[in-house]
């Protein structure tokens, strides 16, 4: 199964296949950047954003990469 953009209300959400996002460490409800790489196909990456906001959140403990 390849991933997915969903229409979701006014946002478009992101399905990842539980196969890719265990072998990226991903959890519901991460952050993700979707960027292409130099041949122009798309690659997911955990958000370095999202490291930082959970940084913030008290109790909230995330595994550092």
């Amino acid at each position: 199964m390849n991933p997915r953009i969903i229409r979701f209300g006014n946002a478009l959400r992101v399905e990842i296949p539980e196969e890719i996002a265990a072998q990226m460490s991903l959890s519901a409800g991460d952050l993700v950047e979707w960027n292409l790489d130099d041949a122009g196909r798309p690659q997911i990456s955990k958000s370095a954003i999202g490291a930082e906001i959970d940084d913030q959140i008290p109790g909230r403990d995330v595994p550092k990469h």
